[in-house]
C-alpha cells in the first residue's frame, strides 16, 4: 500500500502517491533553477504547472483517482527535462520573429486545438486561428469570408458565430496548441518570453512616440462582439442554472410522490382519473389485476426503478449545473443504468407475460322476451347506484367506468343499453356479454363469472347502472353491452337518470342521448321518433 498525499497544481487538487509527488516536486524545482533568470519566470512557471494539471486531469476517471509514479514519468517525458532545453538552445539559431512559413514551421501537434489568435488579428482573431489550425495563411481565410461576404451574405453572420464559440488563445499553453506545437516547458518559455519581448518592443515605441497603426472601426467591432460573447455566456450559464433548479425540483418532487404514492394512496399516483368526477387508485388498479400475472410487491419494485432511477440521475445532473460540483461517485453512473436496464427488460417481460392473459376474446348473446308488457309504451329506469355515483353525463363510453372492490367482487359502471325497431311484434332484450383470457376456455369462463341484474315490472324494466365480476379472476376488459327491441308502433319513456346507460341510441331528430331523457319515443318505420315533442327541447 502506498502513502498518499494531497496537492493543489494550477488550483485543481490531486491525490497523489508520495513517490510520485517527491518526483515530480524535484522536476518543478529544477524548472524553477532553470528559468530563474528568464523574463517573465513566474509566468512561465505558472503555465507549466496548468499544463501539467491539464495532463493530470486526462488521466483522472471514476475508476482512476490517484496519480501514480508512471503517470508522472509520462507527464516529464511530454513536458521535456531541462537538460534538454540547454543542448537545443546551443543547436538552435536566432529567431527573427514573425509568423514562421509554413513550409518552415517545426513538426505540427496532432492533439492541436483551434483558437483565436489575439497576436494576429484584424477583428477576433477568427483567420488567424484557423490558419494556424489547417496550416494555412490567414490572408487567403480573410479572403474567402470577404467572398462569403460579397456573394451570399454569410461571411460576416459566420464569422460573429464563430467569434463567439471559439475561445481566444490566452495562455502560451493555449497559444501552443493553436500553432500545433508540442507544450512542454521549453517552449512555454520560449512563447512567453517572446511575447514580453513584443510587449517591451510596443512600450518603447510609444515612449518614442512611434505611431501606432491603429483601426478605430475594427477596434468598435472588436469591443462590440466580445460583450456579445460575454453577453450570450451569461446567458446560458444563467439558463444553465435555472435548468438545473428545476431538474432539482421535478426529479425530487417525483422521486417522493413516487415513494410516498407507493406506500400509501396519495401522491401522484394516489389517483388515475378516467372521467369527470370518477377515480382509480393505484392500489385498486393493481388490485383489479389477477394476482397471478401482476403481483403487488413485483410491480412497485419495477416502478420505483424504471421510473425512479431516470429522474434521481436528472436530480444529480440538476445538482451539477447549479453548484458546478462534479462530484463522481466510482462508477456510481455505471451503476443506476446497468440496475435501470435490468428493471426495464423486465418490465418488458411483466407486460408480455400479462399480455398473454387477454389474447383470446370471446362474446355470448342471449336474448330474453319481455313477456309482462302489456302496454304500448314501456318504461326505463336505472336504479340507485349505492356504490359510488357518476354523472354520465360526462361519461365517455370508451372508458372504463371503475366503481370498486367488495369482498370478493369488483364492480365495473358501463353497461351499455342501445334501442333499435324489432322485427317481431313483441318488446325483447338482447344482453352481450364480452371478455379475454389465454385461451377460448378461460374466457368462457370469465364470461359466466360476469353478474348483470335487471328487473323486468310488468311496463316497467329496472336497470343495474353497474356489473361485476369476480377478483379471484381479476379483470379481463369484460363487457355488457344491451339492445332494447321495439316493435314499430309501440314506444318507450326513459325516466331520469337513465341517460346513466343509454348509448347512442339513434333517432329521426338526432338528439343527443341526455336530452332524450323525461320524453316518450315512439318507434316509427324511420325510427325512433318523439311525436308530442316541442322541437325546441330535442
Amino acid at each position: 500500500m502506498n502513502k498518499t498525499v494531497s496537492v493543489n497544481i494550477s488550483g485543481f487538487i490531486f491525490n497523489i502517491e508520495e513517490t510520485a509527488f517527491e518526483k515530480l516536486n524535484r522536476y518543478l524545482n529544477t524548472i524553477r533553477g532553470y528559468f530563474s533568470e528568464s523574463t517573465g519566470a513566474e509566468e512561465i512557471i505558472e503555465d507549466i504547472e496548468a499544463r501539467i494539471a491539464e495532463l493530470f486531469q486526462e488521466k483522472i476517471g471514476e475508476n482512476y483517482q490517484v496519480i501514480k509514479l508512471k503517470d508522472v514519468n509520462e507527464v516529464i517525458e511530454i513536458m521535456g527535462q531541462p537538460e534538454e532545453y540547454i543542448d537545443n538552445e546551443i543547436e538552435d539559431e536566432p529567431v527573427t520573429g514573425g509568423r514562421p512559413s509554413y513550409s518552415q514551421a517545426e513538426p505540427r501537434n496532432k492533439y492541436r486545438k483551434i483558437y483565436r489568435d489575439p497576436d494576429d488579428k484584424v477583428l477576433g482573431g477568427v483567420c488567424s486561428g484557423i490558419g494556424y489550425y489547417f496550416g494555412l495563411d490567414p490572408i487567403w481565410i480573410r479572403l474567402l469570408f470577404i467572398v462569403l461576404f460579397i456573394t451570399f451574405g454569410t461571411g460576416f453572420l459566420l464569422y460573429i458565430i464563430l467569434w463567439i464559440i471559439i475561445p481566444q488563445a490566452n495562455t502560451a499553453s493555449e497559444k501552443l496548441e493553436m500553432k500545433g506545437n508540442p507544450v512542454t516547458a521549453e517552449n512555454i518559455g520560449k512563447q512567453v518570453e517572446e511575447e514580453l519581448d513584443n510587449l517591451k518592443k510596443k512600450f518603447k515605441n510609444y515612449k518614442e512616440g512611434v505611431p501606432q497603426k491603429e483601426r478605430p472601426v475594427a477596434k468598435g467591432v472588436h469591443n462590440f462582439i466580445d460583450f456579445l460573447g460575454r453577453l450570450f455566456r451569461l446567458l446560458f450559464k444563467s439558463i444553465g442554472k435555472i435548468l438545473g433548479f428545476f431538474f432539482i425540483l421535478i426529479g425530487l418532487t417525483v422521486i417522493v410522490s413516487l415513494v410516498f404514492s407507493l406506500g400509501t394512496s396519495g401522491g401522484f399516483l394516489g389517483h388515475y382519473s378516467t372521467i369527470d368526477g370518477l377515480n382509480i387508485t393505484y392500489h385498486e388498479l393493481i388490485d383489479i389485476f389477477p394476482q397471478h400475472v401482476l403481483n403487488e410487491g413485483w410491480s412497485h419494485a419495477l416502478l420505483l426503478l424504471i421510473v425512479g432511477l431516470p429522474f434521481l440521475a436528472l436530480t444529480f445532473l440538476g445538482f451539477n449545473m447549479l453548484t458546478n460540483f462534479a462530484y463522481k461517485i466510482r462508477g456510481f453512473g455505471l451503476a443506476l443504468f446497468i440496475i435501470w436496464f435490468i428493471a426495464a427488460i423486465a418490465g418488458v417481460f411483466q407486460v408480455g407475460y400479462i399480455a398473454k392473459d387477454y389474447v383470446q376474446e370471446y362474446k355470448e348473446k342471449d336474448v330474453y322476451k319481455l313477456e309482462q308488457v302489456t302496454s304500448d309504451t314501456l318504461t326505463i329506469e336505472v336504479t340507485e347506484d349505492d356504490i359510488y355515483y357518476i354523472n354520465r353525463a360526462t361519461r365517455n363510453h370508451d372508458e372504463l367506468d371503475f366503481i370498486k372492490v367488495i369482498d370478493d367482487r369488483i364492480y365495473l359502471g358501463n353497461p351499455e343499453l342501445d334501442i333499435e325497431k324489432s322485427m317481431t311484434d313483441q318488446f325483447q332484450l338482447v344482453i352481450y356479454k364480452e371478455s379475454r383470457g389465454r385461451n377460448r376456455k378461460v374466457a368462457h369462463d370469465n364470461i359466466s363469472e360476469i353478474k348483470y341484474d335487471y328487473m323486468e315490472l310488468g311496463n316497467l324494466i329496472s336497470f343495474a347502472p353497474y356489473f361485476s365480476i369476480a377478483k379471484e379472476n381479476g379483470y379481463h376488459f369484460e363487457q355488457v353491452k344491451m339492445k332494447l327491441l321495439v316493435p314499430v308502433g309501440k314506444a318507450i319513456y326513459l325516466q331520469e337518470g337513465s341517460e346513466r346507460i343509454i348509448y347512442d341510441i339513434e333517432n329521426v331528430t338526432n338528439t343527443w342521448d341526455p336530452y332524450m331523457v323525461g320524453k316518450v319515443w315512439t318507434m316509427t318505420a324511420e325510427g325512433l321518433e318523439c311525436i308530442d315533442c316541442d322541437p325546441d327541447d330535442l
